[in-house]
């Protein structure tokens, strides 16, 4: 949605010259330094030693993305940015009637996410071949365009709306893991209408400011955003699998739970300021 919101404007000019040399290449190179060693260490986990072998598989898994598995964002966000200049078009024909827009939203929406749901107990099989990421993007840039042209009416009325149905899909999640719900594994998933709605939510939480008035430390913070979703799982698995120490280890395993989270996100915060303060790293990747 960011990646929308930032990319599709029809007045941000963006070539494939630009596509390759500036976004797919800052991508790859995070792919390849953070997921080939990441690659080598589950050799090693798995192995229970260390081979000369493992360093060329290590480069042959970031192709195959066999790494950590949190990196599928990096496979997608190549395909998303190969087809800017076309989305960029689409968006381009739809600026003075968003008709068109919305309806391709709708069409995207039943077949990621409300088919696929329908599915787990009768077999559809109508499908459009897009992934979900698609969807993301363009409701990042809707979102934007809502915002550019709002009426305070609307505004409230959709903000209402959000709302209400973030309310209900967190109380949804949050009981079908308590209470295991046939459907609880479908709801963690990235195409779940329920984590499709808290996302919108929150994304457009995010967008409901006054322009100019993100401050210097809310960019700062922002800056380093990035680099914690590349670093944060090194802590977890030395964690998990080396320390042995996981929330169900305690009796109070949801506050550990958050408390572990919490943990996490500020060790991989000062890894990703640490790596910000390297030149070539900040230059090129992050």
């Amino acid at each position: 949605m960011i990646t929308g919101y930032l990319l599709l404007s029809p007045n941000k000019k963006i070539t494939y010259g630009d596509i390759f040399k500036k976004y797919c290449f800052r991508i790859v190179l995070a792919l390849f330094i953070f997921g080939a060693p990441f690659a080598l260490l589950i050799q090693i986990m798995n192995g229970g030693g260390f081979d000369i072998s493992y360093i060329y598989n290590s480069f042959v898994y970031v192709v195959q993305g066999k790494s950590f598995s949190h990196l599928w964002y990096l496979y997608d966000l190549i395909g998303i940015y190969l087809v800017l200049p076309v989305l960029k078009s689409f968006v381009k024909s739809c600026e003075n009637d968003v008709k068109e827009f919305d309806c391709l939203l709708i069409a995207l929406a039943i077949f990621d996410y409300l088919l696929p749901l329908i599915s787990y107990k009768f077999n559809i099989a109508f499908n459009i071949p897009f992934k979900y990421s698609l969807l993301y993007v363009l409701l990042g840039y809707r979102i934007r365009m809502f915002f550019d042209n709002k009426d305070n009416k609307t505004s409230k009325i959709i903000s209402i709306l959000l709302c209400f149905l973030f309310v209900i899909s967190a109380c949804t999640i949050v009981c079908s893991v308590l209470f295991d719900w046939n459907y609880s594994t479908y709801f963690a998933q990235y195409n779940s209408p329920l984590v499709l709605a808290v996302s919108v939510f929150m994304f457009y939480v995010c967008c409901m400011r006054d322009s100019g008035v993100t401050t210097v430390f809310i960019w700062k913070i922002d800056r380093l955003c990035f680099g914690v979703y590349l670093i944060h799982p090194l802590f977890i698995q030395f964690v998990y699998k080396f320390l042995k120490i996981t929330p169900i280890t305690f009796d109070y395993y949801i506050i550990m739970t958050f408390l572990f989270a919490a943990a996490f996100a500020l060790v991989a915060f000062i890894a990703s300021w640490v790596m910000s303060r390297i030149k070539i790293m900040r230059r090129w990747v992050l």
